[in-house]
C-alpha cells in the first residue's frame, strides 16, 4: 500500500508531500484545481505513463525542467505492522521533458518499464472508461491484456512483445510488396506471425473465460447491492470473444488466405490485433438494450472482476484504484454499490478518488481508515481525518 507520496513540477503540482496515506484517499476541489493531477501522479509513479496523454512534456511544470514522483510503500512480503511501519520500499522517478525516465526501485535502477507495471499494478476508471462498451476494440482489447500483464505475465508479456514486433515488420513488408517490391521477404514474417499469434490467441481465450466467469459473480452482487433498484435491474448479459479472424478456422488459414489482399491494403488485415470483446443481451449487442445508466454499471462490473481475477492469483499484491470523478458518472446508489464491491477485495485495494465536492461519501464510507484532501490551485490541505468504508 502506498504511505507516502512526494511530487515535483508535475502538471500544476509544484511541490507536494502527502504522509500516513489511507486504505480510501479523496481528494476533491474545483475543476482545474489538480485533483485529476494527483491520480495522473499516482499512475506515473506506477507505470512510467500518464493515463490522459503520450507528451510527456506536458508533464513536466511549465518553467520547470523535469518532474520528480517519489513514493514509500508497504510492501506485500513484510509480515506485521511493526515491520511494514519500519520496513518501507522506495521507489522514484525522475522524467525530463524529452528521453527516458530515470527510475530506481530501493535504489536499484530499473531499466525496464515492464518491471515497473508488474510492481504495481494500477487500475483507472473515468469518463473514457464508461465509453468502453461504445468505443472502438483497442480498450477491450487492453482490458483483457491488463489482467494477463498481471495475471499469466511471464507468459503473456513475451509473446505479447514479439507478435507487436514481428506484426510491425509484416505491415512493412507487405507496404513494399505493395509499392512493386518482392514478395519473399513476407515468407518468414507469416511463419513467426501464425505462431505468435496463435499462442496469444490462446492465453486470450482462457483469460476470457475467467473474466466472463468473474463477472457474472460481480453482476450478480451488484444486482444484491441494489436490492432491486433501478438501474441495478440488469437483464443477463453474455461476454464473448472475438479474435479478429473468427471467419477462419485457424490464424495460419486467415494469413495464407489474405496474404493477396494485405499485399492490395498494405497491412495485415485479420489477427489477434483485432480482437475484441463482445458485450450481449438475449443474442443482440448490449449498446442497444441496455440504457446509459446501465452501461455504466457494465463497465463498474468489469472493473471489479479484473480485481477479483488479480486476487486469486495473487492474493498479496495491492491494487491501487484511481477513480476520477466517479460522482459525476454514478448516481450515489450506483456508486455505492461499485465502493462496496471494490472494498469487497480487501486487503488487496488502495482507493484513490477525486470529486468536485467533499458531500456524499459520508454513506460511502464508515469504519474504515480514511483520508480527505482539499485540493485548490496545486495546492492540498488535508481537511478531515475519519474512519470509515461501506456497511454491508
Amino acid at each position: 500500500m502506498l504511505k507516502n507520496l512526494s511530487i515535483r513540477d508535475f502538471r500544476n503540482l509544484r511541490h507536494l508531500d502527502l504522509a500516513d496515506l489511507a486504505v480510501i484517499n479523496i481528494f476533491w476541489g474545483s475543476n482545474g484545481a489538480g485533483k485529476t493531477s494527483v491520480l495522473e501522479g499516482i499512475h506515473c509513479l506506477a507505470t512510467s505513463r500518464s493515463f490522459r496523454t503520450r507528451k510527456f512534456g506536458a508533464l513536466v511544470a511549465a518553467d520547470a525542467d523535469q518532474l520528480l514522483l517519489f513514493g514509500r510503500y508497504q510492501s506485500a512480503e513484510t509480515a506485521s505492522d511493526e515491520e511494514k511501519a519500519a520496513h518501507l520500499s522506495r521507489i522514484g522517478i525522475q522524467r525530463q521533458r524529452s528521453g527516458d525516465p530515470v527510475i530506481k526501485h530501493n535504489g536499484e535502477r530499473i531499466h525496464r518499464l515492464s518491471e515497473l507495471s508488474q510492481l504495481f499494478p494500477v487500475l483507472v476508471m473515468n469518463s473514457d472508461s464508461f465509453e468502453m462498451v461504445l468505443g472502438g476494440p483497442a480498450r477491450r482489447r487492453q482490458l483483457i491484456d491488463w489482467c494477463l500483464f498481471h495475471v499469466k505475465h511471464q507468459a503473456f508479456f513475451p509473446v505479447w512483445q514479439r507478435y507487436q514486433r514481428v506484426l510491425k515488420q509484416r505491415n512493412d513488408a507487405l507496404r513494399r510488396a505493395k509499392m512493386g517490391g518482392s514478395r519473399e521477404p513476407l515468407a518468414p514474417w507469416d511463419e513467426q506471425l501464425i505462431v505468435l499469434g496463435t499462442e496469444l490467441d490462446a492465453l486470450r481465450q482462457e483469460q476470457m473465460e475467467a473474466l466472463s466467469r468473474a463477472f457474472k459473480e460481480v453482476l450478480i452482487d451488484l444486482r444484491t447491492l441494489f436490492r432491486g433498484k433501478d438501474g441495478g435491474l440488469l437483464p443477463d448479459l453474455a461476454l464473448s470473444y472475438s479474435n479478429g479472424f473468427a471467419r477462419y478456422n485457424s490464424f495460419q488459414e486467415a494469413v495464407n488466405e489474405e496474404r493477396e489482399a494485405d499485399i492490395k491494403a498494405g497491412v495485415t488485415r485479420y489477427g489477434p490485433h483485432r480482437a475484441d470483446m463482445l458485450f450481449s443481451c438475449a443474442g443482440r449487442p448490449a449498446s442497444e438494450i441496455l440504457s446509459r445508466g446501465q452501461l455504466k454499471t457494465v463497465v463498474s462490473g468489469l472493473a471489479i472482476a479484473q480485481l477479483r481475477l488479480l486476487r486469486e492469483v495473487k492474493p498479496n499484491q495491492v491494487v491501487w484504484c484511481l477513480l476520477d470523478d466517479i460522482p459525476a458518472e454514478l448516481d450515489a446508489d450506483h456508486r455505492h454499490a461499485l465502493m462496496r464491491c471494490i472494498l469487497r477485495e480487501q486487503p488487496g485495494v488502495q482507493l484513490f478518488l477525486t470529486s468536485i465536492d467533499n458531500n456524499g461519501f459520508e454513506t460511502d464510507f464508515s469504519d474504515q481508515d480514511c483520508r480527505m484532501f482539499h485540493v485548490k490551485q496545486g495546492n492540498i490541505k488535508e481537511e478531515t481525518t475519519s474512519t470509515g468504508v461501506i456497511d454491508s
